[in-house]
C-alpha cells in the first residue's frame, strides 16, 4: 500500500524571488539565480515523500527561505511557514539541500554571489 501511495503522491515546487538578498545588501544584481533542471529535482523530492507522512496521511505546503552559495547549491534552508507536519517540513528542507541546483546569481560585474530566495513545496496525497 505504501509503494502504491508513494507512486501516486504529488509534490509541487514553486519559487519566488521576492525578498532576495546577499550578505552584502549594497550589491546590485543583473542576473538572478535560475533553477537547473527543476523538473528533475522536483521529481526527486516527490519520490522522497516521507513514508511516515504517507501513513499518517499528512499533506500541506512548506514555505522556506533558502540560501544559495556561489556555486548555485542550497547551503541553508529555514522553514518560514509550516505545513503542519514536522515530518514534511524536515523533508522539504532535506530535499532542497540534497537535490536543488541553480545557476548562481551574479552581481553587476558578472561574479557569482550568494543569494536568498523564497521557496515552497506542496505535498499532496493521492485521491
Amino acid at each position: 500500500m505504501i509503494g502504491r501511495k508513494a507512486g501516486a503522491a504529488m509534490v509541487a515546487v514553486s519559487m519566488g524571488f521576492s525578498g532576495c538578498s546577499t550578505s552584502d545588501q549594497s550589491e546590485a544584481y543583473i542576473v538572478p539565480p535560475k533553477p537547473i533542471e527543476m523538473s528533475e529535482w522536483a521529481r526527486d523530492i516527490q519520490m522522497n515523500y516521507p513514508a511516515a507522512a504517507l501513513l499518517a496521511e499528512e499533506q500541506g505546503v512548506v514555505r522556506m527561505q533558502v540560501d544559495l552559495g556561489i556555486g548555485g547549491r542550497v547551503t541553508e534552508c529555514r522553514v518560514t511557514g509550516s505545513s503542519g507536519s514536522a515530518t514534511l517540513d524536515r523533508a522539504a528542507c532535506a530535499g532542497m539541500l540534497r537535490f536543488a541546483r541553480f545557476e548562481p546569481a551574479r552581481n553587476e560585474q558578472g561574479a557569482p554571489v550568494v543569494y536568498s530566495l523564497g521557496q515552497s513545496i506542496r505535498y499532496v496525497l493521492p485521491d
